[in-house]
This record gives structure tokens, C-alpha cells and sequence, in this order.
């Protein structure tokens, strides 16, 4: 990854060991600021710069699935993964509405299977 994007220090969306996975040694950690102690638990030569993002106004506690996939299409990744569907809120459907509304050249991978 060329930018690892972390929203938060919970372990759902924190994982030093997931992070090494998907680092190269020019990957930027992009992290909240109480996020930064966490930082130092990534291992290894993976990680080339950790930053720091700032929050001008607040967000939602999560995006339903279009306005996820609105801001996907905003920032063309070329691989995204939704996330917080049919466990800890949303439905099991809102995976496939995210991927319908997600637009090409971006490909989507949803990992749970439900």
C-alpha cells in the first residue's frame, strides 16, 4: 500500500500485524494522534513515514454504504474492503449495495462471508 489510512485505535481497525501485510518500505501511516503510541508496535522495515491526519470537523461514528462508496469513488483506491457490516452495525446487504455503488477502476474485495 502506498497509504495506510487508520481511523481509530480499536483493534478492529488498528492491527499492527494486518499493517506489516500490506506495507512496503514507502508506505505512509496516516493515524489519529492518540493512535501514535499504537505505532510503534508495527514491526519492521515496512513502514517508511508514520504521519499524523488531522480532523478539521467531526464525522460519523461509520458511513451506511453509499456514502462509503461515494467517498471511495472520491478517492479512487485501487482496492477497497468494507468494513462494520451485518456484526457490529449495518445489515449483511449493505457489502453488496457498497460494491454496486463502488465504480471501476476501483475493485472491491469483501473478506467477511456471511
Amino acid at each position: 500500500a502506498d497509504f495506510i489510512l487508520i481511523t481509530h485505535d480499536h483493534y478492529d481497525h488498528f492491527s499492527p500485524e494486518d499493517i506489516v501485510k500490506v506495507a512496503s518500505g514507502k508506505s505512509v501511516l496516516i493515524i489519529p494522534e492518540k493512535a501514535a503510541e499504537m505505532a510503534q508496535q508495527v514491526e519492521g522495515d515496512n513502514i517508511g513515514n508514520v504521519g499524523k491526519i488531522v480532523t478539521v470537523t467531526p464525522g460519523t461514528y461509520t458511513m451506511d454504504a453509499r456514502k462509503a462508496a461515494e467517498l471511495i469513488n472520491n478517492i479512487k483506491p485501487r482496492i477497497a474492503i468494507p468494513t462494520h457490516y451485518g456484526s457490529i452495525v449495518g445489515k449483511k446487504e449493505d457489502a453488496d449495495i457498497f460494491a454496486a455503488a463502488v465504480r471501476e477502476p476501483v475493485k472491491v474485495e469483501v473478506k467477511m462471508k456471511y
